[in-house]
């Protein structure tokens, strides 16, 4: 008898560390959102736009995304001399997928959301530009 109880009880205990997980004590694995921008658009391609200036009539922008993460970003102030600035680099894509950033350029040309064939320029803390100019602050994706 006795060692029917010693057999029972390291039966118990070899069911208890037969690795049996509760499904509240099971882990969890990551969930990916699949409805990014990154994910679900075709966002590699040129944008077009006239962006507002502070001391010029606006500032003519091309800002080119390729599938390798790199830009090339052409602007030009409107009214003053007809110079082209050409920038190019890499860029990331922030950890909502929605938004990217144009690595190397001043904080308040570099973040943009990307959407349905357009691109909003955001402000410095990466957000949309509300109010009567918000229309402005949009590059246009351009047919290639």
């Amino acid at each position: 008898m006795k060692i029917l109880w010693i057999a029972l009880i390291l039966l118990f205990f070899a069911w208890l560390g037969s690795g049996c997980v509760s499904p509240d004590t099971a882990p969890l694995s990551p969930v990916v959102d699949e409805h990014t921008s990154r994910l679900a658009l075709d966002w590699s391609g040129t944008y077009a736009g006239v962006l507002p200036c502070a001391d010029c009539a606006g500032i003519d922008t091309r800002l080119r995304l390729d599938a390798d993460q790199t830009y090339v970003l052409e602007t030009r102030y409107l009214g003053k001399a007809d110079e082209v600035f050409v920038r190019r680099g890499v860029f990331v894509w922030q950890p909502d997928g929605n938004r990217i950033r144009l690595q190397g350029l001043e904080e308040d040309a570099a973040l943009y959301q990307v959407g349905e064939n357009q691109l909003f320029h955001l402000d410095r803390r990466g957000q949309r530009i509300r109010g009567n100019l918000a229309d402005a602050y949009v590059l246009r994706k351009l047919d290639d």
